[in-house]
C-alpha cells in the first residue's frame, strides 16, 4: 500500500497558514491582557522599593521589611552628609540682628577643644517656641526663638545629632 502525503496539496498549505480575523483578534486581546498583568506586577514591585532623591547615607532604618506603614510615615532617616549643617535656635533678643553670610563658631563638649567655623546660610522667617534646652537652673523656657542654619566646611566629620554651642558674630559678614 502506498501513501500519498497531503503536503503536496496547495490547498492544505493555504489552510495551515491561514489565520481567521477572529482568531487574530482573540490572540491580540490575550496579548494585551498579558501585557496589562505584567505592567501591574511591575507597578506593584516598584511600590515596594525606596529610591533616594539624591546621594546620601541612610542614618537609621525606622521600619523593617514586612512592617505595616502608609505614605505619611517615615521608614528611614536619610541625609546628604557631604555638606553638614547645624540648626541653631537664637533667642528673640537677637532675631533682628541675624543675616545670611554671618560667620559662626561651633564649640562644645563633643568637639573637645577644637572650634569649627561656619557660615549662616539660611534664617527661618518665622519665630517659634524653643525646642533645645541647656537644662540649667537659670534657663528661660518661655522664650521664642528663630532658627538659623550654619553651613560647615566641606569634609567636616561630625556625628549627626551632636549638640554644640553656636556663637554667631552678628557685627560681621
Amino acid at each position: 500500500m502506498q501513501f500519498t502525503y497531503l503536503t503536496h496539496y496547495p490547498e492544505l498549505h493555504y489552510l495551515q497558514d491561514y489565520v481567521r480575523p477572529v482568531d487574530k483578534a482573540v490572540a491580540e486581546a490575550q496579548l494585551q491582557v498579558a501585557e496589562a498583568k505584567l505592567n501591574l506586577q511591575k507597578a506593584r514591585l516598584d511600590a515596594t522599593e525606596l529610591r533616594a532623591p539624591s546621594d546620601g547615607m541612610v542614618l537609621e532604618v525606622l521600619r523593617q521589611t514586612g512592617d505595616a506603614t502608609d505614605s505619611s510615615e517615615p521608614v528611614i532617616l536619610f541625609a546628604d552628609v557631604s555638606h553638614l549643617q547645624v540648626r541653631a535656635e537664637l533667642d528673640e533678643n537677637y532675631a533682628l540682628m541675624l543675616r545670611v553670610g554671618q560667620r559662626a563658631t561651633l564649640s562644645g563638649r563633643g568637639l573637645e577643644s577644637k572650634a569649627i567655623e561656619g557660615v549662616v546660610t539660611h534664617i527661618k522667617p518665622i519665630m517659634g517656641k524653643k525646642t533645645v534646652f541647656a537644662r540649667t537652673a537659670t534657663e528661660r523656657k518661655d522664650v521664642d526663638v528663630r532658627q538659623v542654619f550654619v553651613q560647615l566646611p566641606q569634609g567636616t566629620d561630625l556625628p549627626i545629632g551632636l549638640e554644640t554651642d553656636v556663637v554667631i558674630r552678628v557685627g560681621e559678614q
